[in-house]
């Protein structure tokens, strides 16, 4: 299923029917970052904004 990322539009393939072969189920997010797009956004991101924002807590941690 085409879906479009609710951070940055970009159009992406979701496959929310087969979660266990879709990218999402292999990407690796703290309980922080989960918790983030989970409050914040209403829909799936695509695998560049979820590995961006992890990236970015990760930094965010690093630098307390």
């Amino acid at each position: 299923m085409q879906k479009r990322c609710p951070r940055c539009h970009e159009t992406f393939e979701c496959c929310h029917d087969k979660i266990e072969s879709c990218w999402c189920s292999k990407v690796k997010i703290d309980k922080v970052t989960y918790h983030y797009i989970s409050n914040n956004f209403n829909d799936c991101l695509c695998k560049k904004c979820t590995e961006a924002l992890q990236s970015s807590n990760n930094q965010n941690i690093q630098n307390q």
